[in-house]
């Protein structure tokens, strides 16, 4: 058994993310490297959120949220001792780091390797907007679903509320990269289609994996254009010009984003 083999030892990696950002496809995608384990949300508050064959070899189903909380590291640890491959990552919010004790021993240990997701604010916006009327937050079939591209009214409170955490979470990033300049990255969404990007995201997290094989279980919810998101696209356009955010909603109109 070599070094990278023991659970200890074993490269490893953090998506920081945001909701609706397209975490989950970048988990799937991660994945999908013939050497990488990247789970989901570890610390999911309501369930224990893991693939079978990892549930039945670290002995945590879903139900366990009482068990896995009661000591999150003996949790953590029994995760990476359950991965079969030389690189083992996760991901998760923020906040749900902090209440799990473990950001010293991830988040801002230095055996760790941080991605940071990013996503226009505008977009996230209405992913949110959208997954919150629909009840659906991802799509693992491909083919148009009727709660695809739904319209949605557009709400100045909960927009400025999504931008403010946008930006706490890109400052977050900014003061660990300069703290770990090495160890800490950032990819946008529209990238996660880019092969140049994600060959540099799998040699960053140790992968030797092609770029070019990696996919995704899950499929994108909504492929209208932005302007035709929005029942009052006029009002969101006169609203960003008047606030400061024009620059933010021209790359919100970009393809892709």
């Amino acid at each position: 058994m070599t070094a990278n083999d023991q659970p200890n030892m074993r490269r490893r990696f953090l998506i920081v993310t945001q909701a609706r950002s397209g975490s989950y496809h970048l988990t799937s995608l991660l994945d999908s490297a013939g050497d990488v384990t990247c789970l989901g949300e570890i610390f999911k508050p309501d369930k224990v959120e893991l693939p079978a064959d990892m549930a039945l070899k670290t002995g945590y189903g879903l139900r366990d949220v009482d068990k896995r909380n009661a000591d999150y590291a003996a949790y953590l640890d029994r995760l990476m001792s359950g991965c079969d491959s030389p690189v083992f990552g996760f991901k998760e919010f923020l906040d749900r780091i902090a209440r799990s004790g473990l950001g010293p021993a991830t988040l801002r240990s230095r055996d760790w390797r941080k991605i940071f997701l990013t996503r226009n604010a505008i977009r996230i916006y209405v992913s949110a907007q959208r997954a919150s009327e629909t009840g659906r937050y991802t799509k693992r079939a491909q083919g148009p679903a009727p709660h695809d591209n739904r319209v949605i009214r557009f709400d100045p409170g909960l927009f400025e509320y999504t931008l403010r955490a946008d930006r706490a979470f890109r400052d977050r990033f900014r003061g660990l990269k300069s703290r770990q300049p090495a160890r800490v990255t950032t990819i946008d969404y529209r990238d996660l289609a880019c092969p140049e990007k994600m060959s540099g995201l799998l040699g960053f997290i140790g992968s030797r994996s092609e770029a070019g094989k990696l996919q995704s279980s899950y499929y994108r919810q909504n492929s209208i254009p932005l302007e035709q998101s929005f029942e009052d696209f006029g009002i969101v356009r006169r609203y960003m010009t008047e606030n400061g955010h024009a620059a933010l909603l021209e790359d919100a109109l970009q393809p892709g984003v």
